[in-house]
């Protein structure tokens, strides 16, 4: 009698021993896909502040201007827009004359830079199609960890 009551305690130790770290992994697990604490839905924003966030500034005449932010875990701001194309070369010469055009490139041109620390974008991505005629859309995307 006294073993079948030893062998009891211990799969209730063991038991307790398993089920305790697998409980906490799995309460842990809830938390994070439903924690919704500190994450936004992308808010539309003017693409003035989105270019600003970009340590850049919004050419002169754009159109067809649409830009986000989004938080989680890091701020994030996107948008695209449309410019004349003509334009394109000095605008990107005056605001962001440190850029090198990258190599691999699915677009006409596209450019990425990090800035270090600030209270702005860590990183900077454009990316600039010239479409027929006389317009180009460009495309940002704006990080700060």
């Amino acid at each position: 009698m006294a073993s079948t009551k030893a062998g009891r305690t211990r799969w209730r130790i063991v038991t307790a021993i398993t089920a305790v770290p697998l409980g906490l992994t799995g309460l842990l697990m809830a938390w994070f896909i439903t924690d919704s604490a500190g994450h936004e839905e992308p808010t539309d924003i003017s693409c003035a502040a989105a270019m600003t966030f970009a340590h850049g500034t919004l050419p002169t005449g754009t159109t067809n201007e649409h830009c986000q932010s989004f938080y989680w875990q890091e701020t994030e701001v996107n948008g695209t827009f449309h410019m004349p194309r003509a334009d394109v070369e000095p605008w990107l010469s005056a605001t962001y004359p440190q850029f090198e055009p990258d190599a691999d490139c699915a677009e006409d041109r596209c450019l990425t830079y990090a800035f270090g620390t600030s209270d702005l974008a860590d990183t900077v991505k454009l990316s600039i199609r010239f479409e027929p005629g006389t317009s180009a859309r460009i495309t940002l995307l704006a990080r700060q960890s």
